[in-house]
């Protein structure tokens, strides 16, 4: 809901608020959406080379799609580790913040 209004009122989605609409959907056990949130983020084809900014200790988006593939029966250590490789095509420099933001996001999943 929070994101159809924002698209209504022509209010750009900054990373900043969908990670609040993940931590939300996180809490709500909704992990599908907020996976499918993180991964329009992070696809360069669907918004652009714009780099994702990673808390290392904090990755909520890696963790909702690790979440996620655990719920359905993936291996989350691949599907983590392709969203690292797009973030890594829109910003090669950072990529070894990504691959550390995606060990901590798999710990933390279990």
């Amino acid at each position: 809901r929070i994101m159809k209004r924002m698209t209504e009122w022509s209010i750009d989605l900054q990373h900043s608020h969908c990670k609040s609409i993940m931590l939300v959907a996180g809490r709500e056990g909704l992990w599908k959406e907020a996976s499918r949130l993180f991964a329009k983020r992070i696809d360069p084809r669907a918004s652009g080379l714009t780099p994702v900014n990673i808390d290392v200790s904090d990755p909520i988006g890696l963790y909702c799609i690790a979440r996620h593939a655990q719920e359905q029966g993936l291996d989350p250590v691949e599907i983590v580790l392709n969203g690292v490789l797009n973030m890594s095509i829109v910003c090669p420099s950072e990529q070894g913040r990504y691959v550390l933001a995606a060990g901590s996001a798999l710990g933390q999943a279990g």
